[in-house]
């Protein structure tokens, strides 16, 4: 790919020449729809196949569990396992929830591409200035930083380069498994994030030929996510009364639901139970997301006065720290107040977090 035409690039849909922008319109909202997929075969035998995580359930990072080693893959499976297989759901009210999440996830990509950050991928950790909109052309180096150029080359994927395309993908995936051991808390938690982009690019990806490598993905998400909680234990705790300390914090939490929610919804349980045990209290003790106003400030003193009305305000139900994806789940609109503070609150990511919940039977 020349330079020039990573600077100006341009596509031929039909007879129609395109810009950048199009093409991220088109990629983002014409794409493989994955839910119209009609699932012909299973990985597994029915009457066999391990037992799915249902209710809220899903598996806990645990840094005790031994991973299946990446030689041995070819030995279990000669051929590729084929993951992400829309789950289906009986709630007559699901269809339009379901289709607000599809779509929701297919924005977060498409955010990285304009200059934007995915609410669960926290701005300061994106860009050197988040309030100067030249300096969000250029993302900080790492993880992400090679991320946002995958990006770039998917803005310009035809049926001719989507082989070579995954192929980067691939590598990068590689690289950070390979890599992983060695990392930071703060390159781990931009490697996971990164991870969680690719994941959504596989999604909606159709070309079975070029995605050859589901388990992989998935085996890199989890052993990232195990490192995490691994510098977790070993590292100093963090103050959440500074702000950068706060924003890894809050990062991680929100990284970790969006993670936790995605096998409700595209099925990998064959690759997590492959690697690692499962354990269902992971997500419906995950602490919900915070609010809009505290995530979204722009500065350390907004921060900190945000932080400080949330730590003393004098209001029923101020305590929202300790609510948890439960709290979702058991809801009851006849006596629980519980959750008003947190929803008089809510920014985009609480609705997607929500709107997950409102799924689960």
């Amino acid at each position: 790919m020349s330079q020039e035409a990573a600077d100006s690039p341009v596509a031929t849909l039909g007879n129609q020449q395109v810009t950048n922008s199009d093409l991220v319109k088109s990629w983002a909202y014409n794409d493989y729809d994955p839910y119209s997929v009609t699932l012909n075969s299973n990985p597994f035998d029915s009457d066999k196949r391990p037992s799915q995580l249902t209710g809220g359930e899903t598996w806990e990072f645990s840094d005790e569990t031994d991973s299946v080693v990446q030689d041995s893959l070819t030995t279990l499976f000669p051929r590729p396992l084929r993951l992400f297989v829309p789950e289906c759901f009986t709630n007559s009210k699901s269809p339009l929830t379901q289709r607000y999440l599809l779509c929701t996830l297919r924005s977060y990509p498409v955010m990285m591409l304009r200059g934007q950050n995915p609410p669960f991928i926290h701005p300061r950790t994106l860009f050197d200035d988040p309030g100067d909109f030249q300096s969000r052309q250029t993302i900080k180096a790492g993880p992400l930083a090679v991320c946002n150029e995958i990006l770039q080359m998917f803005t310009m994927k035809n049926g001719d380069n989507v082989v070579q395309i995954w192929r980067a993908v691939r590598m990068e995936q590689e690289r950070l498994l390979l890599e992983c051991p060695g990392y930071d808390y703060y390159n781990t938690l931009a490697a996971l994030q990164a991870i969680s982009i690719y994941l959504i690019l596989r999604i909606f990806e159709k070309n079975e030929e070029a995605t050859d490598f589901d388990v992989p993905l998935v085996q890199t998400m989890l052993e990232l996510a195990i490192h995490l909680t691994w510098l977790e234990k070993t590292r100093p705790l963090l103050n959440l009364s500074d702000w950068q300390d706060w924003i890894l914090t809050e990062s991680k939490i929100r990284t970790s639901i969006f993670l936790c929610i995605m096998p409700f919804f595209f099925d990998i349980h064959p690759a997590i139970l492959l690697f690692h045990q499962c354990n269902g209290e992971a997500l419906r003790t995950s602490r919900l997301p915070s609010g809009r106003n505290i995530w979204q400030a722009k500065s350390k003193s907004e921060w900190l006065r945000e932080y400080e009305m949330q730590c003393h305000r004098v209001m029923p139900h101020s305590s929202n720290s300790n609510l948890t994806y439960s709290n979702l789940l058991d809801y009851n609109l006849k006596n629980d107040a519980s959750l008003d503070l947190w929803l008089s609150e809510i920014d985009d990511f609480g609705n997607f977090v929500m709107a997950a919940a409102t799924l689960q039977d």
